[in-house]
């Protein structure tokens, strides 16, 4: 469950949780966290974001039948525009780009997907929500707030139990 609380005045979601919100990965069991955030955010009138290039992204996929954006109230589909590319330009050159390339092994191109989407959440003044490590490590390096779905969930608290830990002879 989402706690409504913790959830942004405004967030730029990725790919990743885009498609499985709008259900094209059902059994991925990411998927529920991802639905139940758009769901929240939709009932809570906060602004959900979707970057131009997820579009590109979403509709060139053979992975699944493309997505048109959807059209709702408080999701807007924001563009890659001159003030996004120059954030781009500065916080994510090439070599910035390919030094993440050579950490996380990750092709070139979903790289510099990812730097476009994140030059348009700084761009939008947005916290990321996303589910890619890669693109929570190119964020922190940009000075961009990133999350999980799974961050705006309620924690549940054991209500006064003490969690009990076994060494390793048995006793507690």
């Amino acid at each position: 469950m989402i706690s409504p609380e913790k959830l942004p005045p405004r967030a730029l979601i990725d790919t990743g949780v885009l498609i499985r919100a709008l259900g094209q990965k059902a059994t991925d069991p990411r998927s529920k966290v991802c639905k139940d955030f758009w769901d929240a955010m939709l009932v809570a009138k906060r602004q959900i974001l979707i970057a131009a290039p997820t579009i590109t992204e979403t509709t060139r996929s053979t992975d699944f039948p493309a997505l048109p954006p959807p059209s709702v109230p408080n999701v807007l589909v924001v563009a890659f525009d001159l003030q996004a590319a120059l954030i781009c330009a500065q916080k994510f050159p090439e070599q910035v780009v390919k030094n993440e390339q050579k950490e996380t092994g990750l092709f070139l191109s979903y790289l510099r997907y990812d730097a476009l989407i994140l030059a348009c959440a700084i761009r939008y003044s947005a916290v990321l929500v996303t589910l890619e490590a890669p693109m929570s490590g190119l964020a922190a390096k940009a000075g961009l707030e990133c999350k999980r779905p799974e961050d705006f969930e309620v924690q549940l608290e054991l209500g006064g139990m003490k969690p009990i830990f076994k060494t390793p002879t048995g006793s507690e």
